[in-house]
């Protein structure tokens, strides 16, 4: 008999009282129950019970492994029911919102496979450059872009966004040279008025020996809350964008944008699954899984052409992760949480 036999027999006799109940309760034989306890006594090297001819009752160590086994034998049953849900055909709709860019790119991709594979769901895809907000949003999943997120939100993590810096050629002609990041205040910065203020562009040089980073608060006279908006922007020879390279790529290729200060990094974005603790049902949780396999394959291929003037833009990076990201119970948020950079 199994470990967890053996712990489900001991604390049905806890619950029953004697052996012979219990023995009819799991239909097994009166033998076979007292056979499993002495085994997991002699395996746990306590007494657990004491025996009368009508009554057994838990000793002190029985109470305290009564409450273990309790626990054991309620995730496992949890465990089990994943797996039935796994094995049954899932159903019904789910609310997603997402970023606009990132989503017409690879969100309604991943999840129009996800409605083939699975007919009997129904998905709503809402395209919205908003903040994330679990509690008052009635999406069952949020997809956000973002470096840090409040301590506080229960997320996913399935990879990374790589960003540049990136401006028109016209621009760039007509502005005062741009090689180092100091040079940035003599340049017109398109904002992104989606972020918390106070964020700045942070750099790094790529060069790990001169451990260099430069830290830009951004100014410029073209603000937006879109992505899209900053990229038509930058295209239009307003300024320089803080763009993920997915997006900015077919404007490199064709000659409408460069990447600028390519010797300095830039911190990726990661893609967050934000959902809320209460409402996991199976057909969240097999979306959320299906978005970690699928958004890597995808992101990956985004950003691997060259510059169009001879220069490596760096691939789009997505690294899949294989736990879900920690969020401690602790109400207090990330000293720098960028709460959603939405793109």
């Amino acid at each position: 008999m199994d470990h967890l036999k053996s712990l489900e027999v001991f604390a049905c006799i806890a619950d029953a009282g004697n052996l012979t109940r219990c023995a009819s309760t799991l239909s097994l034989s009166r033998s076979a129950v007292t056979r499993a306890v002495n085994k997991l006594e002699s395996q746990l090297n306590l007494r657990l019970l004491q025996r009368s001819t009508h009554k057994v009752t838990l000793t002190s160590e029985g109470e305290q492994v009564l409450e273990h086994a309790r626990e054991l034998l309620h995730a496992f049953r949890a465990l089990e029911a994943v797996g039935n849900e796994n094995a049954a055909e899932i159903a019904g709709e789910i609310r997603v919102n997402a970023p606009t860019l990132f989503g017409a790119h690879f969100a309604g991709r991943a999840l129009a496979t996800f409605a083939a594979r699975h007919p009997a769901t129904r998905i709503d895809l809402q395209l919205i450059d908003a903040g994330v907000d679990v509690i008052g949003s009635s999406a069952d999943l949020t997809i956000c872009l973002a470096r840090r997120l409040p301590q506080t939100m229960v997320a996913r993590r399935a990879g990374e966004v790589a960003i540049g810096l990136y401006a028109s050629p016209g621009y760039l002609q007509s502005s005062a040279p741009l090689t180092e990041p100091s040079q940035l205040g003599e340049h017109e910065c398109l904002v992104h008025r989606g972020l918390p203020s106070g964020i700045d562009w942070v750099f790094a040089a790529r060069e790990p020996r001169l451990r260099q980073t430069y830290r830009h608060r951004p100014v410029g006279r073209f603000t937006s809350n879109s992505q899209e908006a900053l990229l038509n922007a930058a295209q239009s020879g307003l300024g320089l964008a803080m763009l993920p390279e997915f997006a900015a790529a077919p404007a490199v290729l064709t000659g409408r944008l460069r990447r600028v200060l390519k010797d300095w990094s830039i911190e990726p974005l990661r893609i967050h699954l934000v959902y809320a603790r209460e409402h996991q049902s199976a057909r969240l949780r097999r979306l959320v899984q299906h978005l970690v396999d699928s958004f890597g394959a995808q992101v990956a291929l985004a950003g691997r052409r060259s510059e169009a003037d001879g220069g490596v833009q760096v691939p789009a990076r997505c690294r899949m992760p294989s736990m879900p990201c920690p969020r401690p119970e602790a109400a207090r948020e990330a000293v720098d949480a960028e709460v959603c950079e939405k793109s």
